[in-house]
């Protein structure tokens, strides 16, 4: 009499701890459910954080290319403006020795004059 009962109970019991794990399993999947858009939106800030970065790089870049280019023209501008400056000096100079040339070569002239007369 107690025979047939047992396999009964053997499949009462499969049944049951089927359910658990139907049911753990369920859990598991709301739980990784809720996981995975949390992760995914870390990983999407994460890949905006890197782009951004790229991005200030990049303007970063552009800028201090622009920066370097605008210390090139001044010191073009400044280098040009004591270019100018120096050439007037030299040609207030060259004047100046030409004067003291025309000078002498006055003196000379008058000296020679002088001889001659003499």
């Amino acid at each position: 009499m107690d025979e047939p009962e047992h396999p009964d109970k053997t499949q009462q019991n499969q049944q049951q701890q089927n359910q658990e794990q139907n049911q753990q399993q369920q859990e598991q999947n709301q739980h990784q459910e809720h996981q995975e858009p949390q992760q995914q939106q870390e990983e999407n800030q994460e890949q905006q954080e890197q782009h951004q970065q790229e991005q200030n790089q990049e303007q970063n870049q552009k800028q201090n290319q622009k920066q370097e280019q605008n210390q090139q023209q001044e010191q073009q501008q400044q280098e040009e403006e004591n270019q100018e400056e120096q050439q007037e000096e030299n040609q207030k100079q060259q004047h100046q020795e030409q004067q003291q040339q025309q000078e002498e070569q006055q003196e000379q002239q008058q000296h020679q004059e002088q001889q001659q007369q003499e």
